[in-house]
């Protein structure tokens, strides 16, 4: 079922974190819509991620949203199915859904 990102009632949620990161401007940040990536030793699990600069595997765990600076994002490795989510634009970085339409946050 295809849910434009305009339609999506938690857009709003989104587009608060989107400021934040635009704010603060981390390194790396993500909204947990999993139930596992809440958990302190999972996140901690990923730490290597953002130090290694590793912006496929920060993908591939298909956070429910995932705000990479700009830094970061320079070392995505585009492949179709890692390419396939929605995204809003932001000032410097990059900011994706999970994936896209209905299952966007999933």
């Amino acid at each position: 079922m295809s849910l434009p990102i305009t339609s999506d009632p938690t857009l709003p949620i989104a587009l608060v974190f989107k400021q934040a990161c635009e704010n603060l401007l981390p390194e790396a940040a993500f909204i947990a819509t999993h139930i596992y990536d809440s958990e302190l030793d999972w996140i901690l699990d990923r730490e290597w991620m953002i130090l290694a600069k590793d912006a496929t595997a920060l993908a591939d765990e298909r956070f429910g949203l995932l705000y990479l600076n700009e830094e970061i994002s320079q070392y995505w490795i585009h492949h179709p199915q890692r390419d396939e989510r929605d995204n809003l634009p932001v000032a410097s970085g990059k900011l994706v859904f999970a994936g896209r339409d209905d299952l966007r946050w999933f």
